[in-house]
Protein backbone atom coordinates (compact mmCIF):
# COMPACT_ATOMS: atom_id res chain seq x y z
CA UNK A 1 0.00 0.00 0.00
CA UNK A 2 1.68 3.86 -1.33
CA UNK A 3 0.97 6.31 1.37
CA UNK A 4 -0.68 9.46 -0.64
CA UNK A 5 1.99 12.09 -1.26
CA UNK A 6 1.38 15.95 -0.40
CA UNK A 7 1.53 18.68 -3.25
CA UNK A 8 5.16 19.65 -3.63
CA UNK A 9 6.92 16.38 -2.79
CA UNK A 10 10.18 15.54 -4.65
CA UNK A 11 10.19 13.02 -7.21
CA UNK A 12 12.41 9.86 -5.30
CA UNK A 13 12.30 6.10 -6.16
CA UNK A 14 9.81 5.13 -3.98
CA UNK A 15 7.26 7.84 -5.76
CA UNK A 16 8.61 6.50 -9.44
CA UNK A 17 8.00 2.87 -7.75
CA UNK A 18 4.53 3.92 -7.35
CA UNK A 19 3.48 5.67 -10.65
CA UNK A 20 5.02 2.48 -12.66
CA UNK A 21 2.79 0.10 -10.66
CA UNK A 22 -0.17 2.83 -11.48
CA UNK A 23 0.60 2.15 -15.10
CA UNK A 24 1.16 -1.28 -14.93
CA UNK A 25 -2.64 -1.79 -13.18
CA UNK A 26 -4.08 0.45 -16.38
CA UNK A 27 -2.13 -1.48 -18.95
CA UNK A 28 -3.30 -5.05 -17.60
CA UNK A 29 -6.70 -3.43 -17.46
CA UNK A 30 -6.70 -2.33 -20.88
CA UNK A 31 -5.43 -5.30 -22.17
CA UNK A 32 -8.38 -7.28 -20.71
CA UNK A 33 -11.08 -4.79 -22.27
CA UNK A 34 -9.62 -5.59 -25.76
CA UNK A 35 -9.14 -9.10 -25.30
CA UNK A 36 -13.19 -8.70 -24.49
CA UNK A 37 -12.97 -9.67 -20.59
CA UNK A 38 -14.38 -6.52 -19.48
CA UNK A 39 -14.16 -5.96 -15.71
CA UNK A 40 -17.71 -6.17 -15.08
CA UNK A 41 -17.91 -9.77 -16.02
CA UNK A 42 -15.81 -10.94 -12.59
CA UNK A 43 -18.95 -10.94 -10.69
CA UNK A 44 -21.42 -13.24 -12.82
CA UNK A 45 -23.51 -14.00 -9.79
CA UNK A 46 -25.27 -10.59 -10.07
CA UNK A 47 -26.35 -10.06 -13.57
CA UNK A 48 -28.19 -6.75 -15.63
CA UNK A 49 -31.37 -8.03 -16.83
CA UNK A 50 -34.34 -6.84 -18.63
CA UNK A 51 -37.54 -7.68 -17.92
CA UNK A 52 -39.74 -8.60 -21.05
CA UNK A 53 -42.75 -10.38 -18.91
CA UNK A 54 -45.01 -7.80 -19.48
CA UNK A 55 -45.41 -6.96 -15.88
CA UNK A 56 -43.77 -5.24 -13.26
CA UNK A 57 -41.34 -7.59 -10.83
CA UNK A 58 -41.07 -6.68 -7.06
CA UNK A 59 -38.13 -7.39 -4.94
CA UNK A 60 -37.21 -10.81 -4.96
CA UNK A 61 -39.51 -11.71 -7.75
CA UNK A 62 -38.26 -15.02 -10.46
CA UNK A 63 -37.43 -14.68 -13.97
CA UNK A 64 -37.34 -17.30 -16.52
CA UNK A 65 -34.03 -16.98 -18.39
CA UNK A 66 -34.65 -16.63 -22.57
CA UNK A 67 -31.61 -15.61 -23.55
CA UNK A 68 -28.32 -12.63 -23.86
CA UNK A 69 -30.05 -9.57 -24.53
CA UNK A 70 -27.24 -9.49 -27.06
CA UNK A 71 -26.49 -12.28 -29.13
CA UNK A 72 -22.91 -12.44 -30.88
CA UNK A 73 -24.68 -12.01 -34.09
CA UNK A 74 -26.32 -8.66 -32.86
CA UNK A 75 -23.22 -7.34 -31.33
CA UNK A 76 -20.41 -8.98 -30.52
CA UNK A 77 -18.68 -6.40 -28.73
CA UNK A 78 -21.41 -6.32 -26.58
CA UNK A 79 -21.59 -10.10 -25.81
CA UNK A 80 -17.69 -10.24 -25.10
CA UNK A 81 -18.19 -7.09 -22.97
CA UNK A 82 -20.74 -7.76 -20.15
CA UNK A 83 -23.58 -9.94 -19.37
CA UNK A 84 -27.52 -9.02 -19.98
CA UNK A 85 -30.00 -11.67 -20.10
CA UNK A 86 -33.00 -11.26 -21.75
CA UNK A 87 -35.96 -12.80 -18.76
CA UNK A 88 -39.70 -14.17 -19.12
CA UNK A 89 -42.72 -14.93 -16.93
CA UNK A 90 -41.77 -18.31 -15.76
CA UNK A 91 -42.48 -20.95 -17.90
CA UNK A 92 -42.77 -24.69 -15.91
CA UNK A 93 -41.31 -26.00 -20.00
CA UNK A 94 -38.85 -23.46 -20.89
CA UNK A 95 -37.43 -22.58 -17.73
CA UNK A 96 -36.58 -25.00 -14.85
CA UNK A 97 -33.19 -24.55 -13.84
CA UNK A 98 -33.10 -21.59 -15.95
CA UNK A 99 -34.50 -18.71 -13.79
CA UNK A 100 -33.14 -15.46 -12.04
CA UNK A 101 -34.06 -13.96 -8.43
CA UNK A 102 -34.35 -10.04 -8.53
CA UNK A 103 -32.30 -7.93 -6.34
CA UNK A 104 -34.87 -4.87 -6.61
CA UNK A 105 -37.80 -4.22 -8.21
CA UNK A 106 -37.32 -3.89 -12.10
CA UNK A 107 -40.52 -2.49 -14.04
CA UNK A 108 -41.54 -4.18 -17.48
CA UNK A 109 -39.58 -2.99 -20.46
CA UNK A 110 -36.51 -2.24 -17.31
CA UNK A 111 -33.10 -3.31 -16.87
CA UNK A 112 -32.25 -4.08 -13.32
CA UNK A 113 -29.80 -6.59 -11.30
CA UNK A 114 -30.57 -10.09 -10.39
CA UNK A 115 -28.70 -13.08 -8.74
CA UNK A 116 -28.16 -15.89 -10.85
CA UNK A 117 -25.75 -17.86 -8.88
CA UNK A 118 -24.47 -18.27 -5.64
CA UNK A 119 -26.28 -17.23 -2.14
CA UNK A 120 -29.50 -14.57 -1.93
CA UNK A 121 -32.10 -13.75 -0.13
CA UNK A 122 -35.42 -15.60 -1.52
CA UNK A 123 -39.15 -15.81 -1.25
CA UNK A 124 -40.55 -19.32 -1.36
CA UNK A 125 -43.60 -21.60 -1.33
CA UNK A 126 -42.84 -24.21 1.22
CA UNK A 127 -45.17 -27.11 -0.31
CA UNK A 128 -43.19 -29.52 2.24
CA UNK A 129 -40.63 -28.24 5.31
CA UNK A 130 -38.61 -31.00 4.48
CA UNK A 131 -37.87 -30.32 1.09
CA UNK A 132 -34.30 -29.58 0.27
CA UNK A 133 -34.42 -27.62 -3.13
CA UNK A 134 -36.63 -24.95 -5.04
CA UNK A 135 -36.86 -24.07 -8.91
CA UNK A 136 -39.74 -22.26 -10.56
CA UNK A 137 -43.53 -22.72 -10.78
CA UNK A 138 -45.62 -21.95 -13.74
CA UNK A 139 -46.20 -18.20 -14.33
CA UNK A 140 -45.24 -17.74 -10.64
CA UNK A 141 -42.82 -15.18 -9.10
CA UNK A 142 -42.26 -17.24 -6.01
CA UNK A 143 -40.34 -20.48 -6.56
CA UNK A 144 -41.90 -23.48 -4.69
CA UNK A 145 -39.85 -25.82 -2.85
CA UNK A 146 -39.46 -29.43 -4.33
CA UNK A 147 -37.25 -32.54 -4.17
CA UNK A 148 -35.32 -31.45 -6.77
CA UNK A 149 -34.20 -27.86 -8.04
CA UNK A 150 -31.39 -25.45 -9.28
CA UNK A 151 -31.59 -23.68 -5.73
CA UNK A 152 -30.44 -25.58 -2.44
CA UNK A 153 -32.52 -24.29 0.62
CA UNK A 154 -30.17 -23.24 3.03
CA UNK A 155 -32.49 -21.72 5.78
CA UNK A 156 -36.11 -21.13 5.89
CA UNK A 157 -38.95 -19.58 7.85
CA UNK A 158 -40.99 -22.40 10.21
CA UNK A 159 -44.14 -23.40 8.37
CA UNK A 160 -45.60 -24.33 4.87
CA UNK A 161 -47.44 -22.23 2.54
CA UNK A 162 -46.72 -19.34 0.27
CA UNK A 163 -44.66 -16.00 1.07
CA UNK A 164 -41.88 -17.59 3.03
CA UNK A 165 -38.79 -15.82 3.70
CA UNK A 166 -35.26 -18.12 3.00
CA UNK A 167 -31.80 -18.12 2.06
CA UNK A 168 -31.13 -20.26 -1.37
CA UNK A 169 -28.04 -20.79 -3.28
CA UNK A 170 -28.44 -21.11 -7.24
CA UNK A 171 -26.30 -23.13 -8.66
CA UNK A 172 -26.45 -25.96 -11.16
CA UNK A 173 -29.83 -28.57 -11.19
CA UNK A 174 -28.54 -31.65 -9.98
CA UNK A 175 -28.60 -34.52 -13.22
CA UNK A 176 -31.05 -36.83 -11.41
CA UNK A 177 -33.45 -36.15 -7.85
CA UNK A 178 -32.72 -37.88 -4.66
CA UNK A 179 -32.61 -41.68 -4.03
CA UNK A 180 -34.42 -43.30 -0.49
CA UNK A 181 -34.95 -46.46 0.79
CA UNK A 182 -38.62 -46.28 1.87
CA UNK A 183 -41.61 -49.20 2.86
CA UNK A 184 -44.40 -49.73 0.88
CA UNK A 185 -47.78 -48.90 2.93
CA UNK A 186 -50.13 -50.80 0.29
CA UNK A 187 -49.37 -53.18 -2.13
CA UNK A 188 -47.96 -52.05 -5.22
CA UNK A 189 -49.00 -53.24 -8.89
CA UNK A 190 -47.84 -53.40 -12.23
CA UNK A 191 -48.06 -49.64 -13.83
CA UNK A 192 -49.54 -48.59 -10.72
CA UNK A 193 -48.66 -46.65 -7.64
CA UNK A 194 -48.74 -46.56 -3.36
CA UNK A 195 -48.38 -44.66 -0.68
CA UNK A 196 -44.05 -45.37 0.57
CA UNK A 197 -42.78 -44.23 3.97
CA UNK A 198 -38.93 -42.75 3.34
CA UNK A 199 -35.98 -44.29 5.90
CA UNK A 200 -33.26 -42.13 6.44
CA UNK A 201 -30.00 -43.59 8.04
CA UNK A 202 -27.93 -46.56 7.63
CA UNK A 203 -27.57 -49.85 8.29
CA UNK A 204 -28.80 -50.91 12.00
CA UNK A 205 -29.87 -47.11 11.79
CA UNK A 206 -32.30 -47.08 9.15
CA UNK A 207 -35.56 -46.21 10.14
CA UNK A 208 -38.50 -43.86 9.16
CA UNK A 209 -38.49 -40.53 8.78
CA UNK A 210 -42.59 -39.70 9.10
CA UNK A 211 -42.73 -38.48 5.48
CA UNK A 212 -44.50 -39.96 3.24
CA UNK A 213 -44.85 -39.96 -0.79
CA UNK A 214 -46.35 -41.37 -3.35
CA UNK A 215 -44.18 -43.52 -5.65
CA UNK A 216 -45.27 -45.25 -9.20
CA UNK A 217 -43.75 -48.51 -10.39
CA UNK A 218 -40.66 -48.83 -12.85
CA UNK A 219 -39.93 -51.89 -12.02
CA UNK A 220 -42.46 -54.82 -12.53
CA UNK A 221 -43.80 -56.98 -14.43
CA UNK A 222 -46.98 -58.06 -16.18
CA UNK A 223 -49.04 -59.06 -13.12
CA UNK A 224 -46.63 -58.87 -10.91
CA UNK A 225 -47.23 -56.99 -7.04
CA UNK A 226 -45.48 -55.90 -4.21
CA UNK A 227 -46.85 -56.03 -0.92
CA UNK A 228 -47.43 -53.77 1.66
CA UNK A 229 -44.41 -53.60 3.99
CA UNK A 230 -41.94 -54.63 1.53
CA UNK A 231 -38.28 -52.50 1.82
CA UNK A 232 -38.09 -50.78 -1.27
CA UNK A 233 -35.57 -48.42 -3.33
CA UNK A 234 -37.37 -45.14 -4.80
CA UNK A 235 -35.61 -42.27 -7.12
CA UNK A 236 -36.95 -38.77 -7.92
CA UNK A 237 -37.23 -38.07 -11.67
CA UNK A 238 -36.68 -34.28 -12.26
CA UNK A 239 -39.10 -32.07 -14.75
CA UNK A 240 -40.47 -32.60 -17.01
CA UNK A 241 -41.64 -35.86 -15.06
CA UNK A 242 -41.62 -34.76 -11.63
CA UNK A 243 -42.56 -38.16 -9.88
CA UNK A 244 -40.97 -40.25 -7.70
CA UNK A 245 -40.18 -43.93 -8.88
CA UNK A 246 -40.07 -47.77 -7.84
CA UNK A 247 -36.95 -48.95 -9.32
CA UNK A 248 -35.74 -51.57 -6.45
CA UNK A 249 -37.17 -54.08 -4.13
CA UNK A 250 -36.45 -56.29 -1.25
CA UNK A 251 -38.16 -59.60 -1.32
CA UNK A 252 -41.66 -59.85 -0.47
Amino acid sequence: MYPKLPPGSPVTAFSISAYNDMLDMLQRDSAARRGGTHPLLRNTGIVRVKNDSGADVSWLGVLGIDAPLYTPTDNLDEFKSRVILSCDTPDIDDHPGKWCVAAGAIADGEMGLAFVSGVCPAIINVVDAAHPCVDIADADDELNSGWWGAGQILWQETGTGSGKRALIRIGNPPVSGPVFWGKLDGTLSQGGSATVSLWTGSGASLSDSGKNVTAYDALLGSGDTLASGVMIKIEYFPAPYATWYVTAAGCS
